[in-house]
This record gives C-alpha cells, sequence and structure tokens, in this order.
C-alpha cells in the first residue's frame, strides 16, 4: 500500500512539473507558430515574453535573433542578450549571437569590445576564438579583394609604399592576429 502511495505522488508530482513546463515554454511554442506562419513581429514578442521569465532560454533566443532579423528590429536584441549573460555568465549562446548580431549591424567597434568582453570573461573557453575568426572569416574575403585591388591601383600609379603596408596591416588586425597573439601570451 505504501509503494502505491509513493508512486502516486510521484505522477502528481511529474505531472505538476510537466504542466508548469507546458505553461512556461507556452510563449515558445506559439512563437515557433507565428514565425512558421510568417508573422515575424508577432513572433518576436511571444519570444521575448518567454525571455522575460526565463533570460537565458535558448530556443527563445534563437527564435528572437531570427524574427527580429527577419522583421528589421534585430537592434531590440540587445537587452535580451545582456539579461542572458548576467542570467548565465558561463552560457556562451547569447554572446554568439551578440557578435552574430554587431557583424550584422556592421558594428565593427562594438564587435571587437564584445569579443573583447567575451575572451576577458571566460579566456579559456574555445567558442570565442572560435565564433569570433568564423564572423572575422566571413569578412576575410572581402578585404583580401580590397587589399589586392588598393596594391593593384599602387603598383599601377607607380607608388608601392606606406599606403599598402598600412592596408595589409588593416588586415591582419581584422584577420584575428592580435587576438591569436593575445591567446598565446
Amino acid at each position: 500500500m505504501r509503494g502505491v502511495r509513493r508512486l502516486a505522488l510521484a505522477v502528481i508530482v511529474a505531472c505538476g512539473h510537466s504542466a508548469a513546463l507546458a505553461a512556461q515554454d507556452s510563449d515558445v511554442v506559439a512563437a515557433i507558430e507565428l514565425e512558421r506562419q510568417g508573422r515575424s513581429l508577432e513572433a518576436a514578442e511571444r519570444f521575448a515574453r518567454a525571455l522575460e521569465r526565463e533570460p537565458a532560454q535558448g530556443v527563445a533566443l534563437l527564435g528572437l535573433e531570427r524574427t527580429l532579423q527577419a522583421g528589421g528590429g534585430l537592434e531590440r536584441i540587445f537587452p535580451y542578450l545582456r539579461r542572458a549573460v548576467a542570467a548565465k555568465p558561463d552560457e556562451t549562446l547569447a554572446r554568439a549571437i551578440e557578435l552574430r548580431t554587431l557583424s550584422a549591424l556592421n558594428r565593427v567597434d562594438d564587435l571587437s569590445a564584445a569579443a573583447e568582453r567575451w575572451i576577458a570573461a571566460q579566456p579559456a573557453a574555445p567558442q570565442a576564438y572560435r565564433e569570433w575568426s568564423f564572423i572575422v572569416g566571413l569578412g576575410i574575403t572581402q578585404m583580401v579583394d580590397a587589399v589586392a585591388a588598393a596594391i593593384a591601383a599602387e603598383v599601377a600609379s607607380g607608388g608601392f609604399g606606406v599606403k599598402v603596408a598600412a592596408l595589409v596591416m588593416d588586415l591582419l588586425i581584422a584577420g584575428g592576429v592580435v587576438w591569436l597573439r593575445r591567446r598565446a601570451a
């Protein structure tokens, strides 16, 4: 008889816990459905509501990133990212989204500062370096093309000096050489 009572109590507790989880995720479920229907702004509101309850919820953070990008309001994600980092400083998802968002918005100075903060907060975390190098790598091809064009123009005009050296240095800095040196030190 005692075993039956314990089993019944365990089932009641489990059902209550499942119901609480289902209620908590109802905004995420609704947001995903709204996103599927192409209603990005409404979906973003529901993802944001879920993040008000649980600031570092990964599904909601990724959903908010997608829907704000689709709706053209990507700038609105930063307060949610700050709360996620404050809630779980060792989690990497919010920091990675921050770097991607800053890159998408072409905020280069802020991107570098965010990467520096992440590396300072988690110097042994490979994710920070990986994400930073991936984002920088996306722009390397364009930078190499620009430097090659500048070098060709300098050579064609008979000059080849300080201007080219400055362009190459910009390429190296943007390529993350400074970051790799700091990591190695």
